[in-house]
């Protein structure tokens, strides 16, 4: 109706507990190709197997890809926070909703934001005016940039 149509050439099929023939058939009917795990999709990463830490080595890189230098001297406090709420969270939350993250990885990702916040993009040691993990807290529970009226 809209249009649309597949492209075959990027599509691939993956079959699970079937013998080689048939995942070709399988494929051949469908005009694919046969994929194969592990795999990404939608930035997620598919495996047969239990993931480990370094299946999400990708998710750290997209973060700090998004952290320019001009971003961190050219922002306020209070823009720098928007911007880790808004931008530098959505990734780990899109994850969250689908795996349990690592313990190591949430301290790559906290320290990630916690460098760009207080001053860069680089990995220098700067002063903190407050905890990163009292930065977190929500404003309805009493965070930052909550108002007593």
């Amino acid at each position: 109706m809209s249009g649309l149509k597949i492209n075959y050439h990027k599509s691939e099929v993956i079959v699970f507990g079937v013998e080689e023939e048939e995942q070709q058939r399988i494929a051949n009917m469908l005009n694919c190709k046969i994929g194969k795990l592990p795999m990404t999709y939608l930035g997620i990463p598919i495996s047969e197997k239990n993931l480990r830490l370094k299946d999400f080595t990708n998710m750290t890189s997209k973060l700090r890809k998004k952290l320019q230098p001009w971003k961190s001297r050219n922002l306020s406090y209070g823009g720098r926070l928007i911007l880790c709420y808004s931008s530098l969270s959505s990734l780990p939350t899109y994850l969250m909703g689908m795996f349990q993250l690592f313990e190591g990885s949430h301290k790559v990702m906290d320290s990630i934001r916690s460098n760009f916040f207080w001053g860069g993009t680089d990995e220098k040691k700067r002063y903190h005016m407050m905890k990163w993990e009292n930065l977190c807290i929500p404003k309805r529970l009493w965070g930052p940039g909550h108002h007593q009226y």
